[in-house]
């Protein structure tokens, strides 16, 4: 369960760079993200890998509860509390 929470997570953090660059790169152009990357880089990566922390703990929460050994309501606890950590951050 650890190991399929794990492999969640590093996908997440290359979805989440691969949106990155198609994004950045459509926008502005390929030239344009690869300098913002790279003089932006240690903001960007450690963004990536936190977002596939938390997709880790949460795949890994979802399993527990699905497996009986958990309550739901952590579930919804962590989700909401992630929400509201992303919406005071943006809105900042």
């Amino acid at each position: 369960m650890i190991f399929k929470s794990a492999i969640y997570g590093l996908i997440g953090i290359a979805t989440l760079l691969v949106i990155y660059f198609f994004i950045l790169g459509l926008i502005s152009g390929w030239q344009f993200a690869l300098v913002q990357f790279s003089r932006f880089w240690y903001f960007i990566v450690s963004l990536a890998i936190g977002f596939g922390i938390q997709i880790s703990l949460y795949t890994y929460l979802k399993n527990l509860i699905k497996d009986g050994q958990g309550s739901g309501r952590v579930l919804g606890v962590t989700g909401t509390t992630s929400t509201a950590a992303m919406l005071s951050c943006c809105t900042h």
